[in-house]
């Protein structure tokens, strides 16, 4: 029996019995049944690695990625930081979560990031833009240019925010 999932065959299911030649209409019905149940198990493995490989090649082509990458919610608290954020910040994650990302930037940038985050965020603006400092884990500043775009669902609405943090202080500190 063909094991189909969306009417493409993904292998064969075989039922054999020595004892006679033919099923009856209930066995086969039976073996469908059995095949439909495992094509269907079969699919969400296969899934399954799909999703395991593509996720293993996000975090790789995250981490070859010289900006820091952060990620938050609709309104504007941070889901995610990337390692090489919490490499170059000293932060954690759990540190950086909500608005503990914050603590990271220069207190004197912090309004101004703070007021164009905010009416990014809550004017479902098509991106943000900032140019700030950021402490990093041996408490120097550097200047980096802060970047992110709304991810929305089919209806339009905002899910998620998705930004990097590119290193600009050499470009500042020459200008």
């Amino acid at each position: 029996h063909p094991l189909l999932v969306q009417g493409r065959v993904i292998g064969t299911l075989l039922f054999g019995t020595k004892t006679r030649t033919a099923f009856t209409t209930e066995e086969l019905d039976l073996m469908k049944s059995v095949a439909d149940q495992v094509a269907i198990a079969m699919q969400r493995v296969f899934d399954q690695r799909s999703l395991q490989a593509s996720e293993a090649r996000f975090r790789t082509i995250l981490q070859a990625v010289p900006s820091l990458i952060m990620e938050s919610d609709p309104e504007g608290n941070n889901t995610f930081v990337s390692e090489r954020w919490c490499a170059y910040t000293g932060l954690s994650p759990e540190q950086s979560a909500g608005k503990g990302w914050l603590s990271a930037l220069h207190p004197d940038d912090v309004p101004k990031v703070m007021a164009k985050w905010s009416e990014a965020t809550r004017a479902g603006a098509s991106s943000f833009e900032s140019q700030h400092r950021l402490r990093s884990a041996d408490g120097s500043f550097r200047w980096f240019i802060a970047r992110a775009l709304p991810d929305g669902n089919a209806d339009g609405e905002i899910i998620r925010w998705t930004g990097s943090l590119t290193d600009i202080d050499d470009l500042v500190r020459t200008e």
